[in-house]
């Protein structure tokens, strides 16, 4: 009898009585096996325990007679975190034998790690409950490759404070990851491997100290023909979610398909053999799960041959892939033969989720007749004719990939036209022309939306491939490498016209994408387009009263070096994937600035490191660990190596502004008052004026000065009620803010202004000990500084993502380009209007062709 619980944390469980329908008194709860009795009455709160993490409890209430009535716990859906399979759930005592009916509680758990314990062995093995044994072996989790060559392994997602490390036990035993919840979003290439190599992970836990360096085993599902997701338990609640990770073949993105055939040249009569299969762009092949599908057409039957497939005959076929391999087909030459006749064997991959990958025609040419020529230009689309000695040469191993130039029109006839640009970080809209002369359409470029085009034309993009290994050819970039969406950059749909934005670029890749317009369904223009390096980030010709004339394309580094910002902000933004006029005015708003250049620049965050320092901060203990914490007694300014320019460091950084690192102890609200202009912005009007990241002191000062804003005097020295609410303000910060001042942790550095516990998390100093870890000063060099600007901005953008799991679109972002980076600069600036400032001055920063 009775209703347990198992619990899944340590911790203390709230008890709210929330029905009191009851007709006789209650004496109180009780505990198993201590009784603890607590009887809370409605509407009131009790509590608990503590209760130590896997306890089992009972629950029971008893009348005055000591009459023991036993409750029904109610479970959610979806277990998590607290009691086992319940976070806030009701209980309820309703017997129909007496009077206590509708009487209900709801029980919610507080969980405490420090009562953390290892599972006892019998939860373990209930598989329903505990979701698996992360101590054993899960044999599931030994897979085996089917195919020869390198996979990767991305770490997709996980708690987000954890530190644990990925093992690969088979096919050799090694660490291959340390920290990994720090690295969400990256890849590691593993192999090559030859098929049928078995690969086993396992994590080494450093979630807690009953578990740290423990080998904990992943369970595995199987996602795809050659990819896996894994997920891992650290500690000791068994949710299995503190890291996943998946494990694919490493073959690029499905780029365009090729046709085999076996064998090459088949005698009247005979039946030779043709794969499709899907390849990347360096021609390894790629597994397609069983949404992807093979359409095949023979066009010109009369006279020479069939298709087959699976038994079947017939002139064209749309099937699933062969175990995600491919797939199989067969051709049959039979029939009079003429002379020199074609076979020409459309094919292309069509996916139930995504558009066409590719559409390629095969077929074997004349002597004589090439069509392409030795410098891999004039890639023809027309049939390639098949020389007839026997009754049918197919093609082998030759596949040309359809290719149509984009065109313009010359005296009303199309002429080729070369290969289009587009600026990185640069918007162009594209639209269909139509030429009545001479009844041709062409595709129009503008760099606003244009209403002069073919109305009802939809448009596609895909990434394209160079064709070929030319001497000095760049090799392909891996991602495609624009942004498209259907609307203007204010959100508002445009009709029969696509936005691109160049989205990345870097100088030793060819980022080229493949843009065409559809009208009726048939395919009517195709242009190919290619990202460029802009000359400068600068635009004269738009006003912002900010930035003035001034165009801010060098910086002075803490090295007395000169840097060319433009450059810098067109070599990450090119990287990130974010337009570089974003990345340069970020680096406007944080940067100090001065006679058209910008300093690398250090800015201590009060108010920042009083909320690190409370009591109630969930990581507080990490925070004021050693290195760099400065405490009222010893080392001046923390252990661990010292402030460049003092006397254990004395090399000095350079051109910090707009003040050198601190070199003496303060307290918070010493800094803060010293520093009064750094951290109290004057708004226009008076009233709106605030302290950046401070919502109570802000509160405070417009209170005060509202109430006293008419109020003066002048034979006291002519005090306002602006100097009544500062001085009210700096007195409540002085009584208020009374913590050691952290000038080195709580502190932001360099052009983008990194926080250095930001910094922290994302792997800075990771795994050094107190006499190696770099001092937060180094932020301050743009070297080390914007790959963790990098990984934070990645970060942030795919958490605008979270119902694709954080996998960030090539283009049509729900709420647009400029809207969704906006929202994902939330985490720089506590300023809610931040992120709309940053793209306002990305205006005058905007890309040029200086040429």
């Amino acid at each position: 009898m009775g209703s347990s619980v198992l619990l899944r944390q340590g911790g203390v469980i709230k008890i709210t009585c929330i029905e009191p329908s009851l007709e006789s008194e209650v004496p109180g709860w009780v505990l198993n096996p201590n009784e603890v009795m607590i009887n809370p009455a409605y509407g009131k709160i009790a509590y608990l325990g503590p209760c130590s993490q896997w306890s089992e409890i009972f629950f029971c209430i008893k009348t005055p007679n000591d009459t023991p009535y036993y409750g029904q716990l109610f479970y959610p859906v979806v277990p998590s975190v607290g009691i086992l399979g319940l976070q806030g759930g009701p209980l309820y005592f309703n017997d129909e034998q007496t009077t206590l009916r509708q009487f209900t509680f709801d029980l919610e758990i507080i969980p405490d790690s420090s009562l953390a314990q290892i599972p006892p062995q019998s939860f373990l093995e209930d598989t329903i409950h505990s979701g698996g044994n992360p101590y054993d072996v899960n044999p599931e989790g030994i897979i085996t490759l089917s195919f020869e060559g390198t996979y990767r392994l991305i770490i997709a997602d996980g708690a987000a404070n954890e530190h644990d490390d990925i093992r690969l036990i088979l096919p050799n035993d090694t660490t291959i990851l340390t920290n990994a919840q720090a690295h969400f979003g990256d890849t590691i290439v593993l192999g090559p491997y030859t098929a049928g190599t078995q690969i086993q992970l396992a994590l080494t836990s450093h979630a807690a100290p009953i578990v740290e360096g423990a080998q904990l085993y992943p369970q595995a599902k199987k996602l795809g023909v050659a990819t896996w997701e894994f997920s891992f338990e650290n500690w000791t609640d068994l949710n299995w979610n503190d890291l996943t990770i998946d494990l694919e073949y490493n073959a690029g993105v499905a780029d365009h398909l090729e046709l085999f055939t076996i064998p090459t040249e088949v005698e009247y009569g005979d039946t030779a053999s043709l794969m499709i299969r899907a390849v990347d762009i360096d021609g390894n092949f790629v597994p397609l799960d069983s949404t992807y599908q093979f359409t095949i057409t023979l066009l010109d039957t009369v006279g020479y041959g069939y298709l087959m497939c699976d038994g079947w005959t017939d002139n064209t076929f749309t099937v699933q892939g062969d175990s995600g391999v491919g797939k199989w087909f067969q051709y049959a030459a039979t029939g009079k033969i003429p002379e020199d006749t074609v076979v020409e064997i459309p094919f292309n991959l069509i996916t139930i989720n995504q558009p066409v990958i590719g559409e390629t025609k095969a077929g074997r040419q004349n002597v004589g007749e090439e069509n392409i020529d030795n410098n891999y230009n004039n890639v023809k689309s027309e049939k390639y004719k098949v020389n007839k000695q026997h009754a049918g040469n197919l093609p082998g191993y030759r596949t040309i990939q359809t290719i149509n130039q984009p065109d313009t029109i010359q005296n009303g006839n199309i002429i080729p036209e070369k290969k289009r640009e587009i600026l990185l970080g640069e918007t162009k809209y594209y639209y269909l022309k139509f030429y009545e002369n001479s009844g041709q359409y062409a595709i129009g470029e503008d760099s606003i939306p244009n209403t002069t085009g073919v109305s009802g034309v939809q448009f596609s993009v895909m990434r394209l491939p160079v064709y070929a290994a030319r001497p000095g050819e760049k090799p392909d970039g891996e991602k495609m490498g624009v942004y498209y969406e259907y609307r203007n950059s204010t959100g508002t749909p445009i009709e029969s016209q696509i936005r691109l934005i160049g989205r990345y670029w870097h100088e030793e890749s060819t980022y080229v994408v493949k843009l065409s317009a559809l009208l009726g369904g048939a395919v009517k223009r195709t242009a190919l387009i290619e990202v460029k390096k802009p000359d400068q980030l600068f635009d004269a010709n738009v006003y912002d009263p900010e930035v003035g004339e001034n165009n801010y394309q060098t910086a002075l580094d803490i090295r007395n070096n000169t840097l060319n910002i433009d450059s810098l902000a067109i070599w990450w933004g090119g990287k990130i994937g974010i337009s570089p006029q974003v990345v340069k005015s970020q680096i406007f708003q944080e940067s100090y600035k001065d006679n058209n250049q910008f300093y690398p620049s250090y800015r201590y965050e009060p108010w920042k490191d009083f909320e690190f320092q409370e009591p109630r901060y969930k990581y507080r203990q990490y925070y004021m660990e050693q290195p760099f914490f400065i405490l009222e007694e010893g080392i001046e300014m923390g252990e661990g190596i010292a402030i460049p320019g003092t006397f254990d460091n004395p090399i000095p950084h350079e051109n910090v502004k707009p003040i050198y690192y601190p070199l003496t102890k303060k307290k918070i609200y010493q800094f803060a008052i010293e520093n009064w202009g750094k951290y109290f912005t004057t708004g226009s009007p008076l009233d709106s004026s605030k302290i950046p990241g401070n919502e109570y002191l802000t509160k405070l000062w417009r209170e005060s000065y509202t109430k006293n804003k008419y109020f003066y005097t002048p034979w006291y020295g002519g005090v306002t009620g602006f100097d009544i609410a500062t001085s009210k303000v700096k007195a409540v910060a002085a009584d208020r803010y009374t913590y050691q001042a952290q000038t080195r942790k709580a502190a932001s550095y360099g052009y983008v202004q990194i926080l250095y516990t930001t910094a922290l998390q994302l792997g800075f100093n990771a795994g050094k000990s107190i006499g190696s870890s770099d001092p937060p000063e180094i932020l301050n060099d743009q070297v080390i500084e914007m790959p963790f600007y990098h990984d934070f901005t990645i970060m942030n953008l795919q958490k605008q993502f979270s119902e694709n799991n954080g996998t960030i679109p090539d283009g049509e972002w729900t709420d647009g380009w400029e809207q969704t980076w906006i929202k994902s600069f939330k985490p720089y600036n506590a300023d809610k209007n931040y992120g709309t400032s940053v793209f306002m001055h990305a205006r005058k920063f905007y890309p040029q062709c200086t040429q």
